[in-house]
């Protein structure tokens, strides 16, 4: 009966508590950068690219927003009820270990997202990632615009390490605060708003993270840059952008131009395709 109590109560107070955090990471982080798109001067002179970003491309991506934290919750939810540990308490661990379950988890992600968004350029799979270049000029919307096949296949490599670290008895804390730094950066990287300085892309230290710059040209062209918020993967395996620092430039001096223009590895009819956005993305 106790065991019965506690199921019923990680059921109805879990996902509770699980959709009202994704609610409002969603409306604080991903609503004020669209704010900010949308109201800023500054912004709107450091955009990638000028393109005017359609209204059914704002809706789609907004629906998508709510069923992928529908989903997400229902994901938790289910994990939460079949972990063999739910009814224990997990510590957090010490600083030590969590910097190390982060750190862990970052580097696997860039390696796990790595292949499987290459696999989803491929042309047998790419209906499954259609919908997130539907958006030529990336929102912070688009950072949840996926088809639910897509969005489970990159979560998959997240929830698989949590798994292997539970049962090794390592406290996955550490991986719970990766999940909200990738978030951030995903709005961050889609804004379409070049944020960073000049300095950053330049620097050997920095130069390494990947910035909106940087992802806009993967929207644009439709090919390069495979992998999560570092560059390493692309100058290795030669999916890096070889213009992006004058790319950037533009951006933050007030010169980008149209990501239309981008695009020259394709025909003009499969150009246009590739840019005609549909509101009724699968």
């Amino acid at each position: 009966m106790n065991q019965l109590g506690l199921w019923l109560t990680v059921f109805f107070t879990g996902p509770a508590l699980h959709l009202t955090y994704l609610v409002l990471r969603s409306l604080t982080i991903a609503g004020g950068a669209v704010s900010i798109l949308r109201k800023s001067q500054w912004a709107k002179r450091r955009r990638v690219f000028q393109d005017v970003i359609p209204r059914a491309q704002w809706l789609a991506e907004a629906k998508s927003n709510v069923r992928l934290i529908l989903l997400d919750c229902a994901v938790g939810t289910v994990l939460v009820l079949l972990s063999r540990n739910f009814s224990h308490h997990r510590p957090v661990g010490n600083a030590n270990a969590l910097t190390l379950v982060f750190l862990f988890s970052a580097l696997w992600m860039e390696f796990w997202v790595y292949c499987v968004h290459r696999l989803l350029h491929t042309k047998a799979l790419f209906f499954i990632h259609r919908q997130h270049h539907l958006a030529k000029v990336p929102t912070p919307l688009s950072a949840l615009s996926f088809s639910s096949t897509e969005w489970l296949l990159i979560a998959s490599g997240l929830l698989g390490l949590r798994f292997v670290f539970e049962g090794l008895a390592i406290p996955t804390f550490g991986i719970a605060l990766y999940a909200f730094f990738n978030y951030v950066m995903n709005v961050v990287v889609h804004s379409g708003v070049e944020y960073f300085p000049a300095v950053w892309v330049r620097s050997r230290w920095l130069g390494w993270i990947v910035t909106p710059t940087y992802h806009a040209l993967h929207h644009a062209r439709g090919e390069g840059h495979y992998g999560l918020y570092s560059t390493f993967l692309d100058r290795w395996l030669g999916t890096a952008f070889a213009d992006y620092k004058q790319v950037h430039e533009r951006a933050i001096t007030g010169q980008s131009q149209y990501a239309y223009d981008q695009i020259t590895s394709v025909s003009p009819k499969e150009k246009y395709q590739f840019f005609s956005f549909s509101q009724n993305a699968a």
